[in-house]
């Protein structure tokens, strides 16, 4: 569906995107600006994608497109680290972080970006031309400069950016394009532009809209960007005659549209679940044994591969006891493998991260991933301590009753601070408790939920000449 809708103009994706790099340079005040002008959200503490916080020396921010939150250290005007950390304890990453990350755009109605004058003449005018009352224009226009109007604010995209860009503007003069199930493509493409042409217009009868051309493209100029970018069709079964389904065009020239068939290999992942379930675990792979005999005498080239050394090794092994004998070719590139043509009955096991395989019989070539043959993953949930003991000497907090006024107590980023009791702060009709830490040079105001993030100073006061610097390295 995203072949037929137009999206916010690539040079303005480009030019509100910021590059952070591990030893470079960054100014925080134009930073912040300009974090805020590409519709980040500046919050006290970092908790949903779209966010970023100032703590002193260190700046949390959350990229829409990452899983986790970044924290930047820097040390002046210096990045010294970029780390992940978690979004519910705060804790920073042991692990190394990236050296560079890209930090685009959160939202994609941006006022800033071509001026608040110009969007506010394009929604009037198109208002005007809707006959629409002028109570009602101001209303919506100071919703959409002040980004209120986040589930409408789409189909007014063009007042904010004038033209708009299709999917092809985002793809390199030589990127190809493979359409995967062409059939499905083509009835996904058909039905979201009959869609989308009847909300335009059923929209510019009930006020101020956008025609379809302007935030949409037509069903030729699908098809023209799709021949442009040289298309693979992708087909699950092979399909042979003349004439067939209408794929945007691109089946009509057999020169221009590459074909290729492949087929899944899901049922030899289910003859294997099956064989586990049912039989001895030394006849566990035989089915995948008998596949392999099969495609190597019909002449194709096998490859087997997993995640890791260790499970290459092991799988050349098992293979080996079944009288297969392959090339185990560990670490090797699979580009390799799947270019070898050493002749029929050629079985390679290599390492590379693929999670499906599949049976290309035009091309002469099979291939199993380790998921198939021992089943897949478990991604198993991170799961919070039912006891915040992690260390049995030095416990996280998990009661307020355990705190003082006067204590001395650790947070996890910022060091030893004192602890000054507990304040009450309305945040807009809702009441929040904040535990108030006192550092050297300025007091933390830390939500109760984060009372996990403390621990009580067990060195004695008489250890502690002074108190942790807020956002300092200590």
């Amino acid at each position: 569906m995203a072949l037929v809708r137009k999206f916010v103009p690539r040079e303005v994706v480009a030019g509100c995107t910021q590059r952070v790099a591990v030893d470079g340079f960054l100014d925080r005040e134009a930073f912040a600006r300009d974090l805020a002008e590409a519709g980040w959200s500046r919050v006290p503490v970092v908790e949903d994608p779209g966010q970023f916080a100032f703590r002193g020396a260190l700046i949390d921010l959350w990229p829409s497109q990452d899983p986790e939150p970044l924290r930047l250290e820097l040390l002046g005007d210096e990045v010294l680290s970029i780390k992940r950390f978690d979004a519910q304890t705060q804790r920073t990453s042991s692990s190394e972080g990236p050296r560079h990350v890209l930090l685009p755009p959160v939202r994609e109605a941006l006022a800033s970006v071509r001026g608040v004058d110009r969007l506010k003449a394009a929604v009037v005018d198109l208002c005007d031309q809707a006959n629409w009352p002028s109570t009602k224009t101001r209303v919506l226009v100071e919703d959409l400069v002040q980004g209120r109007a986040a589930f409408g604010a789409d189909g007014f995209l063009p007042a904010f950016y004038g033209a708009l860009d299709g999917l092809e503007a985002y793809l390199g003069s030589e990127d190809r394009l493979v359409v995967e199930n062409p059939e499905s493509v083509v009835r996904a493409v058909r039905d979201e532009v009959e869609r989308l042409a009847r909300d335009a217009e059923e929209a510019q009868a009930a006020g101020p809209a956008f025609p379809f051309a302007a935030l949409a493209c037509a069903r030729d100029e699908v098809s023209n960007a799709a021949l442009r970018h040289a298309p693979v069709l992708l087909h699950g079964l092979a399909i042979g005659g003349e004439g067939g389904v209408d794929a945007l065009d691109l089946l009509a020239d057999g020169s221009v549209a590459q074909r290729l068939h492949t087929i899944d290999q899901d049922d030899v992942s289910r003859a294997l679940k099956l064989a586990r379930a049912t039989k001895g675990k030394q006849a566990t792979l035989m089915p995948l044994v008998r596949r392999i005999r099969s495609w190597q005498d019909h002449g194709l080239r096998v490859v087997v591969t997993a995640r890791t050394q260790t499970q290459a090794e092991r799988l050349a092994v098992l293979l080996r006891h079944q009288d297969l004998a392959s090339t185990q070719r560990g670490a090797a590139p699979l580009e390799q493998a799947l270019a070898s043509r050493a002749g029929e009955r050629v079985l390679s096991v290599v390492v590379a991260p693929l999670h499906q395989g599949f049976l290309a019989p035009a091309d002469g070539l099979a291939v199993v991933t380790e998921e198939e043959v021992f089943g897949s993953r478990v991604a198993r949930r991170r799961e919070r301590r039912a006891n915040t003991k992690g260390d049995a000497e030095r416990p996280f907090l998990d009661d307020l009753s355990a705190l003082e006024v006067g204590d001395l107590v650790v947070h996890a980023d910022h060091g030893v601070g004192r602890y000054r009791g507990l304040v009450h702060h309305k945040v807009g009709t809702n009441t929040v408790d904040l535990l108030v830490v006192e550092y050297d040079g300025g007091k933390l105001f830390l939500p109760v939920y984060r009372l996990n993030q403390l621990q009580k100073f067990t060195g004695g006061e008489g250890t502690v000449s002074r108190l942790d610097k807020l956002g300092g390295s200590t």
